[in-house]
């Protein structure tokens, strides 16, 4: 897949955004079935650069991530219900350490381009 997509796992799992040779890559938001969210950059299929992580409990912090992992927060947490910063659509992709969406090439899915 090459630009703009959408994959969904069978587990619930979903990612919407770029994709540069079948890689997650650019602008996109990851959704575990229990409702965090990643919203921000990604580079070679992992989380990279500044993005938004939203708790299954709605508790929304902005961090930064590179190849995978978080690397930290940038700043506290915001309660549930309030508004999130809007992650940089200009960041870096990259990772993100246990807000990482765990894949494998056995995962079966969906894509819808």
């Amino acid at each position: 897949m090459h630009g703009k997509g959408t994959f969904i796992w069978v587990d619930g799992r979903k990612y919407e955004g770029q994709y540069v040779n079948d890689q997650k890559d650019g602008h996109g938001v990851f959704t575990w079935p229990d409702g965090r969210r990643y919203e921000g950059g990604w580079k070679a299929g992992k989380q990279n650069g500044r993005g938004i992580y939203r708790t299954a409990k709605g508790e929304v912090r902005e961090g930064e991530w590179e190849d995978g992992h978080r690397v930290r927060w940038l700043g506290p947490p915001q309660a549930a219900g309030s508004t999130a910063p809007e992650a940089s659509k200009d960041a870096p992709a990259a990772a993100a350490g246990t807000d990482a969406p765990a894949e494998s090439a056995a995962d079966s899915a969906t894509q819808q381009q």
